[in-house]
């Protein structure tokens, strides 16, 4: 199975992996291991897949969100980078003439990945579906923390390039 194939398909093996082990080793009752059930299977899938969910199940969606701020603040920060460093390690770093690659600063919608700093970007950009008002101020340190990288691996680079052609 291939990387891309897995990250979306996470959510549902997931879900059959939680409800094996919630059915043997809990006293939850059927009800509540299907809402947690249903909360994993659909926090990876497609944003408008995920809203139309939402919207079907009202307030009983709020563990949705919860599992998928989880997620989303999973891949900031520091383990964000190397989430994003090691799941593309087949790409390019970063393009020498346009460090920040091409997502960066976009606010919505998955762009193509270029390099892997195209990935980082990708990270970036999640915290803007953080729903929970907590999860967002966990993840705006996280989030700044992975700019300032971008951008000092930008000074960097600029200032190599400027002491390589003097």
């Amino acid at each position: 199975m291939n990387e891309g194939v897995e990250r979306i398909e996470h959510g549902p093996l997931g879900a059959e992996i939680a409800k094996t082990f919630l059915r043997g080793n809990s006293s939850l009752s059927a009800e509540q291991i299907d809402q947690i059930t249903d909360a994993i299977h659909h926090h990876s899938l497609h944003l408008q897949v995920v809203s139309e969910h939402l919207q079907a199940l009202g307030e009983k969606g709020k563990l949705i969100e919860i599992v998928r701020d989880a997620d989303v603040l999973d891949g900031l920060g520091a383990i964000g980078l190397m989430r994003a460093i090691t799941s593309k390690y087949f790409f390019p770093d970063y393009l020498p003439t346009n460090i920040k690659g091409n997502n960066w600063g976009l606010t919505s919608g998955l762009q193509p990945v270029d390099n892997i700093v195209d990935q980082i970007n990708q990270h970036i950009r999640s915290y803007n579906n953080l729903h929970a008002i907590t999860a967002k101020n966990l993840g705006q340190p996280l989030v700044k923390y992975m700019k300032d990288f971008v951008m000092q691996l930008e000074r960097e680079i600029d200032h190599g390039q400027m002491t390589q052609s003097d």
